[in-house]
């Protein structure tokens, strides 16, 4: 999303690698639903690779009892 620091500073670090070459960027737009973030940004409204409308399926498609609140990760655990 544009206007989050956090997704911002992840792009920077992708580009700056220069690995925006190899690892696709999806945009969500600046607003969300009650639902979440989703890629309205994206001509259909699709993220590109996943093939996901909200950025919450990303989370359920690597654990399907995701509950939290999906965002940009900004450090690992």
């Amino acid at each position: 999303m544009p206007g989050c620091p956090h997704s911002n500073k992840a792009v920077v670090i992708l580009k700056l690698l220069d690995l925006d070459r190899v690892i696709s960027i999806g945009e969500c737009g600046v607003l969300r639903d009650p639902r979440g973030w989703f890629f309205s940004e994206d001509v259909s409204k699709l993220d590109s690779v996943l093939k996901i409308h909200y950025l919450d399926d990303a989370y359920l498609k690597g654990d399907s009892d995701f509950v939290g609140r999906s965002t940009v990760t900004t450090h690992a655990s």
